[in-house]
């Protein structure tokens, strides 16, 4: 039976090779392009679609707006002569390599290169080579297939067809030679293997790259490797070419910050290491991108915000420290003393566990966004956006623990709450009112068992950040939170409550702007306070206390705020703080 098999899938594939080299292959060109190879064609060249958007075609990927280039017979000075007369512009991009773009098409010259001294560009360039060995000088076989519309066929000089048929991702020819001629090839075979699946690795081709590994990164410059990064951060698995990066040996040139996580411990919040929740949190913050949690707000800055997922938990790595927890306590780095060859708690006597503690970590983590950002040349705007989503991703948004009772049998049991509840999906608030016991739904609050945080972490956010900023920061927190295999209960609400939280604080700030204070400077002055630190730094008091709490901003609450502030701050014997103003 077995053999039967081997001889039909054989039977099977020799009958699409037969299928796509044959007349009758009809692939979508589009008018625009039919137009400008009629044009050469009519000039007696050669022309076909070749690259990506073949391969793409083939595999059943084509865009909705697919870009298609064209490839020729035809020099570049004859390209332009034969499509300007038709009213397209022709610029010769890269006219010593044969590539002149018309209007918004790219069409090449058939050439061959000599050899590659720098790694990346040829010392020599012929045209007027042949259709088959100017397949044979692109980098993988499936990339170099050409598309003839006039005959209808596919046409394939290197076996891509069969590689596609396959799914193997495969060098032309010999990798080594393939990669001497641009290092930039062994990074695309691991992008390419993040957007078409791990089952298209061919081994050769991989076990080719970890052996050429120390001999890639040195020879390129950065804004190259940053661009194919930037594109692997935004295909469809940024962790699995993290992690092919790392197999391969190229992850310690890219981001040695990310593979020197490797095996580090996430400490007792989390059952992943260091590194793995790294590459969970990526896949997540990319699965956002698709589908976004909440459908009405603006996308974050795609492959940025994936970067910024990536790397957000780096410091860990060097703030890592072991503490003590206590169970009994429940609290981390308690004071221990040795009893009987034993750590325990000093102060209720239980033996402790040791764990790793990550203190300051986000700050760590602020230092190693700001160089990776200048190590991949990104602009100052980038470079900012990164430094922030690190520094300030370890705001504290939690629900409020509360006891309900079901008003159907009764039962008590916990639960939560929030000061956003009410703007929860019904769904996320149903799960919060379910009674374990019976199912139902119709549930009450009859005690608070633990308070969680209030909107303020979500309003200094806004002030500082910006509210498009701060919304990225509540993406990286759900997807964060998602990437923890450890807290299911987390999983489930933390997203849906931050979202909530920070549409409350977007919703009063249309009432009134957080930061404008219902008295200023001249007022404090009227006190009898002379311009200088002070006011300055009464103004920013004040303002950090209306963001704990926006109805204190009213000229009574504030003024009696400035009394009790001044007591401790100066002995100035003519303020004027016993107003009928400043009371209360």
């Amino acid at each position: 039976m077995e053999g039967f098999y081997k001889v039909y899938h054989m039977v099977g594939f020799v009958i699409f090779l037969e299928a796509m080299k044959a007349k009758g292959v009809e692939l979508a060109i589009t008018d625009e392009v039919m137009r400008l190879m009629k044009a050469l064609k009519g000039a007696g060249h050669v022309v076909y679609v070749c690259g990506g958007w073949v391969r793409d075609a083939l595999l059943k990927r084509v865009k909705t707006d697919p870009h298609m280039d064209m490839v020729t017979s035809a020099t570049p000075d004859a390209i332009a002569k034969i499509v300007e007369p038709l009213g397209y512009k022709a610029r010769f991009v890269g006219k010593v390599f044969g590539v002149t773009v018309v209007n918004e098409f790219e069409v090449a010259t058939f050439r061959t290169e000599r050899s590659y001294s720098d790694g990346r560009h040829p010392d020599a360039v012929e045209f007027g080579a042949s259709p088959e060995l100017d397949a044979q000088r692109r980098d993988f076989t499936i990339n170099a297939l050409f598309y003839d519309p006039f005959e209808k066929k596919v046409v394939d000089y290197v076996g891509g067809l069969e590689d596609i048929e396959l799914k193997k991702l495969r060098f032309i020819g010999n990798p080594i030679d393939r990669l001497m001629e641009d290092r930039l090839r062994a990074i695309r075979y691991v992008r390419f293997i993040g957007a078409l699946g791990e089952n298209w690795r061919q081994e050769s081709s991989v076990e080719a790259i970890k052996s050429f590994a120390d001999n890639i990164v040195p020879m390129l410059a950065w804004e190259r490797i940053s661009e194919e990064t930037f594109k692997m951060l935004e295909g469809p698995r940024p962790d699995v070419c993290m992690d092919m990066l790392k197999e391969v040996s190229l992850l310690k040139y890219i981001l040695p910050e990310l593979d020197g996580a490797f095996g580090v411990a996430g400490g007792g919040f989390h059952d992943e290491t260091v590194y793995e929740h790294s590459l969970l949190c990526a896949r997540r913050a990319r699965e956002f991108l698709d589908n976004p949690p909440y459908p009405n707000k603006p996308l974050p800055r795609r492959g940025l915000f994936v970067l910024a997922c990536l790397i957000h938990d780096l410091g860990k790595v060097r703030a890592a420290k072991q503490v003590a927890y206590c169970p009994k306590c429940k609290k981390r780095n308690v004071p221990t003393l040795e009893v009987d060859a034993s750590l325990r708690c000093a102060r209720c006597g239980t033996e402790v566990e040791l764990d790793w503690a990550f203190y300051g970590h986000e700050r760590l983590g602020a230092e190693i966004a700001e160089k990776i950002a200048e190590r991949f040349k990104l602009s100052i705007k980038d470079k900012e956006y990164l430094v922030a989503l690190t520094r300030n991703h370890m705001i504290t948004i939690a629900p409020d623990k509360v006891l309900r009772k079901c008003n159907r049998c009764e039962a008590e049991f916990p639960s939560w709450s929030s000061v956003a509840f009410e703007l929860l999906p019904a769904d996320v608030q149903d799960d919060a009112k379910s009674c374990p016991e019976c199912g139902s739904t119709n549930s009450e609050i009859i005690r608070m068992t633990k308070k969680g945080a209030s909107l303020a972490p979500i309003r200094r956010l806004v002030v500082k950040l910006g509210k498009e900023l701060a919304w990225d920061l509540v993406l990286l927190r759900w997807a964060d939170t998602l990437a923890n295999l450890k807290d299911e209960e987390r999983k489930k609400l933390s997203g849906h409550l931050f979202a909530a939280m920070y549409d409350k604080v977007i919703e009063e700030m249309k009432q009134f702007k957080i930061t404008d204070l219902a008295i200023d400077g001249n007022d404090l002055m009227a006190l009898g306070l002379k311009q200088g630190p002070l006011i300055g730094e009464m103004l920013n008091h004040l303002k950090e206390k209306i963001l704990d709490d926006p109805t204190r901003n009213n000229r009574e609450w504030l003024m009696g705020e400035v009394k009790k502030y001044l007591a401790t701050k100066t002995k100035e014997p003519n303020l004027k703080i016993d107003s009928e103003e400043g009371s209360g």
